[in-house]
């Protein structure tokens, strides 16, 4: 944990530096003025309820931009993650009023006319998101509205090769944050940021950065075709107009969110294994026959020699009609509705779809896509495959 800082330092507190005196403002000013750069970070995050840090492995991608009110930097933030079922991928990006956010097999997009509210509000979308103040011209901004602020208190201190802001975030008369940016005397780029949230309590979180920077190499201007041809299969297989719960086989089902029929919510997470292989079916109130479908799947599972849960999933908000469709629950079975995210997040296009999950790391491991006549013996053999997987 950090050092706490209690209120000995005045808003705007500064040391000598080589330089002379700086300022939070100074400093803001500098960061504003970094050409095209790239660099590396690894960022680790402390939760008290793991002893291991979770670490991502950050590659950056900054370009100043003075034409763009909205963010004043292009940039694309590209990082990795190792989850108990291999390493997992995510990216943002930003260029000229288009903004990219991919993670958890979805690509969401953000266009200037289109999504001005997103992209305008006083939280806009593109400058809210994960390790975003790792670009130097966004974490310029931050500062600049830290020197204003008087509930962040903060000193400045050097030595020959570096300098650091350290302080604390008081509101109420309590730290909410402490927070440590050191920077690199000659290029005054971040080479570390180390930040504690809700210090001491049983919610305290941490924060530690270590960055790399590289201002020898040539950038490449970020567009979408520099994002597609860098992602080519997320582009292919995860955009919107592209997006199919086909594409999701081999893959981890995506974290979703629903509510019971007794007003619970069930929360699933993206590589959570489920208790036994699982069949995820979606179905519609007012489209096919989908009590036929929970018939023939009852009809399966109950003929199978393993164990098997079943979620029966609505977009519609009328739970006694939903209920009335499943009729009374069985033994591992679940009724979730208001469901109408998780079949978009999921790609499901159509009523019935049923998506097979193997127990582990919850991946989808087959789909079936509309109702068949051979609907149980479908339902067995793709069951039981899933149960291997």
């Amino acid at each position: 944990m950090l050092k706490t800082l209690l209120s000995l330092f005045p808003i705007g507190a500064s040391l000598l530096t080589a330089n002379g005196a700086i300022t939070l403002t100074d400093i803001a000013a500098r960061l504003d003025s970094i050409p095209p750069v790239t660099g590396h970070a690894t960022y680790s995050v402390y939760l008290p309820s793991s002893p291991d840090p979770v670490v991502h492995d950050i590659n950056i991608l900054s370009i100043p931009t003075d034409s763009d009110s909205l963010s004043r930097a292009n940039y694309l933030l590209d990082w990795t993650l190792e989850t108990p079922s291999g390493k997992s991928r995510a990216f943002t990006a930003y260029h000229n009023g288009n903004y990219y956010r991919y993670h958890n097999n979805r690509l969401a997009e953000y266009h200037l006319p289109e999504d001005e509210p997103s992209m305008t509000s006083d939280n806009p979308v593109h400058l809210s998101g994960q390790f975003i103040e790792l670009i130097p011209r966004i974490l310029a901004r931050r500062l600049q509205d830290m020197a204003t602020d008087s509930t962040y208190k903060y000193k400045i201190t050097s030595n020959d090769n570096s300098f650091s802001i350290n302080g604390v975030h008081r509101l109420h008369g309590y730290d909410g944050m402490e927070y440590d940016y050191t920077f690199d005397t000659n290029t005054w780029l971040p080479t570390a940021i180390d930040i504690v949230y809700n210090p001491t309590s049983i919610a305290e979180q941490t924060i530690s950065a270590h960055i790399t920077w590289d201002t020898s190499v040539s950038v490449p201007s970020i567009s979408e075709d520099m994002l597609m041809t860098r992602f080519p299969d997320i582009f292919a297989r995860y955009r919107t107009s592209n997006f199919r719960v086909n594409n999701l086989i081999g893959q981890p089902v995506p974290t979703f969110t629903a509510v019971t029929p007794t007003r619970e919510r069930y929360h699933h997470v993206h590589n959570e294994n489920f208790r036994a292989p699982t069949i995820l079916a979606f179905l519609d109130t007012d489209a096919g026959d989908p009590r036929a479908t929970v018939r023939d799947i009852r009809a399966a599972i109950g003929s199978l020699a393993l164990t098997a849960d079943v979620l029966y999933i609505f977009d519609s908000d009328d739970s006694d009609a939903v209920e009335d469709i499943v009729g009374p629950i069985l033994p591992g079975e679940t009724i979730l509705f208001r469901a109408t995210s998780t079949r978009r997040d999921l790609g499901v296009t159509d009523s019935p779809t049923l998506i097979f999950c193997s127990p582990k790391a919850g991946r989808i491991s087959d789909i079936q896509i509309g109702y068949n006549k051979n609907m149980p013996s479908i339902v067995t053999q793709k069951t039981t495959s899933a149960n291997f997987r």
